[in-house]
């Protein structure tokens, strides 16, 4: 498992299935943001120069750069795959046939191909492209969660309220689940954000957001979590998205 921030909730969900009734064995690292981009693979290591990253990944997973050579799948989380790239595209455009006045239309193949686009400029993809490089193992992709709802209050975050209002959720989530499996179904997977878990189809229902754990509380516990964070979730989300990517890779694990 490799990701940024949202690697907290991930394990944290990991830790709410029993132990005995994993199918798996996994190692988490994780460096927060896009940070990722900063790597490189040189000898089937990925490695970076920066230090921070380093004591990140030491942090985290036990050492400051991995082999890839030694893992027989991976499963990348966050690494910028977020709804909010997507979203902010439809600013100024609208799904055809929602005709808005002032508003370019689009078509939702349209859409998805420009997303999909967009998604190769992010950590995830150069992360799947250099594992790829050293391995044939299967590399699934974890997106980060949509926001809660409580996004709409702030002021810098002005498009999803948009989207909201225009009624076109449905639509623009479906575009960004197709964008995604499309571009990530050739390394292996993408882990949609599981039904259950949204609400009016672009937002986190709000249960998932108490207690979120990022990946500096997924390391140190005690620290608080913060009331304005409506970006991370909580263990229970994590353990939802970890089930939806068993089911997707063929595992299961039980109850």
């Amino acid at each position: 498992m490799i990701g940024n921030s949202h690697i907290g909730a991930i394990k944290s969900g990991w830790d709410r299935i029993d132990e005995a009734s994993r199918p798996v064995a996994l190692e988490f690292f994780g460096s927060k943001s896009q940070s990722l981009q900063r790597t490189f693979v040189e000898d089937g290591v990925l490695k970076s120069d920066d230090e921070q990253i380093q004591r990140s990944l030491l942090r985290t997973g036990g050492a400051p750069e991995i082999d890839l050579r030694r893992y027989d799948m991976f499963v990348l989380v966050g690494g910028g795959v977020h709804f909010k790239a997507l979203g902010r595209m439809l600013r100024n455009a609208t799904l055809y046939p929602d005709a808005t006045p002032g508003r370019r239309l689009v078509s939702q193949p349209a859409l998805t191909e420009a997303f999909r686009r967009r998604v190769e400029a992010l950590a995830a993809w150069d992360l799947s492209v250099m594992i790829s490089s050293v391995t044939d193992a299967p590399i699934y992709v974890l997106p980060e969660p949509f926001f809660d709802k409580d996004v709409m209050k702030a002021t810098h975050k002005p498009f999803m309220k948009q989207i909201h209002e225009l009624g076109i959720g449905e639509q623009a989530a479906a575009a960004f689940d197709a964008a995604c499996e499309r571009t990530f179904s050739r390394f292996g997977g993408f882990v949609a954000q599981p039904r259950e878990t949204r609400e009016d189809h672009i937002f986190t229902a709000s249960k998932y957001a108490l207690a979120p754990v990022s990946m500096r509380r997924m390391m140190d516990m005690d620290l608080d979590a913060r009331d304005d964070d409506f970006v991370h979730k909580n263990d229970e989300y994590g353990e939802l998205m970890m089930r939806a990517f068993l089911a997707l890779a063929g595992l299961s694990a039980s109850k």
